[in-house]
């Protein structure tokens, strides 16, 4: 049995255990999405809540399985109903208790935690192992070769870059903030790297969402926070996408910024800081043409975030690759 596992898969291998309706594990993964829980974190809980997902789908078959995965959690391990899990209904449990979930969730998910014992419990290594299960996971695709690529064109176009992280995580904005800030560091001091170069990262942010948001995603809301970091910059531009296409429920995979991007909003009495603090991010980029469209790309491999810093029109461009501090 060949089994193709990409971003999405599990969504819509979703199969819940008995006593528990599909609109129930609808519901618990919104209200992880709008907490800001890591997709590690989520899948914990959704693995749990699946009779096929975290590893149950190998012991369905007698079948030698090859399992073709693509990797988009920043983890970076092989996963999927394939793959032996590791987490149980304990952390699934303390997950939804540690962002303060545990209450919200419907009835139905939590008393399935309290009274699920070891049989309903996702298989491990070990139990793969007791079962005699024959499985191969292979590896075919993951972030770190789209960051691979992004430095490969830029070298085409004789500028110098560098990945500098493939496992990004944390509050969208803040991490924009902080891209920003390196950002500003090499365009003012030469440091860490000398302009112009592209720095390449990829990974995956949250949004934490309170009450009245707007539209937008976690690429559009990590751009927005940076260009205001980089407001005023003749020479910064910075571009963050989510591979699959869309970014949060929107039809936009993410958006690119620059120092004039505060100006442009400004000109049409849109305030960017009000923006971003509704969560409405999607609402700026549409109206300044700035949103970023590539329609369904079919898979998964988390965010690329690629920004680039320019220098003095006279300076010319060096390729090569450059190399990290230790």
């Amino acid at each position: 049995m060949i089994v193709c596992v990409t971003g999405g898969c599990t969504s819509l291998t979703t199969l819940p255990p008995e006593g528990i309706d599909l609109e129930d594990v609808r519901i618990v993964s919104q209200l992880m999405l709008e907490s800001g829980a890591p997709i590690e974190d989520m899948n914990t809980v959704r693995k749990h809540l699946s009779q096929v997902g975290g590893g149950k789908l190998a012991l369905l078959t007698h079948a030698e399985l090859v399992s073709l995965i693509a990797i988009d959690e920043v983890a970076g391990v092989p996963w999927g109903p394939t793959v032996p899990d590791t987490t149980s209904f304990s952390d699934a449990k303390h997950v939804l208790m540690r962002h303060g979930l545990w209450s919200k969730v419907p009835s139905s998910v939590r008393d399935y935690f309290e009274r699920a014992d070891m049989l309903q419990e996702t298989p491990k290594a070990i139990d793969f192992e007791r079962m005699k299960v024959r499985a191969r996971h292979v590896v075919f695709a993951e972030n770190k070769m789209l960051c691979r690529a992004a430095e490969r064109k830029a070298n085409e176009l004789g500028i110098s870059a560098a990945t500098i992280s493939t496992s990004i995580e944390g509050e969208a904005k803040d991490v924009g903030m902080v891209f920003a800030s390196i950002a500003r560091e090499i365009e003012r001091n030469g440091k860490p790297f000398e302009p112009p170069c592209v720095l390449v990262a990829g990974g995956e942010t949250t949004v934490s969402i309170r009450d009245g948001h707007g539209e937008g995603g976690r690429n559009q809301e990590l751009a927005l926070a940076a260009a205001l970091k980089i407001a005023g910059s003749k020479k910064i531009t910075m571009i963050s996408v989510g591979t699959d296409g869309t970014d949060g429920p929107t039809d936009i995979a993410g958006a690119i910024v620059d120092g004039y991007t505060l100006e442009r909003t400004k000109e049409i009495r849109v305030n960017m800081l009000e923006e971003l603090e509704k969560h409405d991010s999607s609402n700026v980029f549409r109206k300044i043409g700035d949103a970023v469209y590539t329609s369904d790309t079919g898979t998964n491999l988390m965010d690329l975030i690629v920004i680039f810093i320019g220098k003095d029109a006279k300076g010319e461009y060096q390729t090569k690759t450059l190399e990290l501090p230790s």
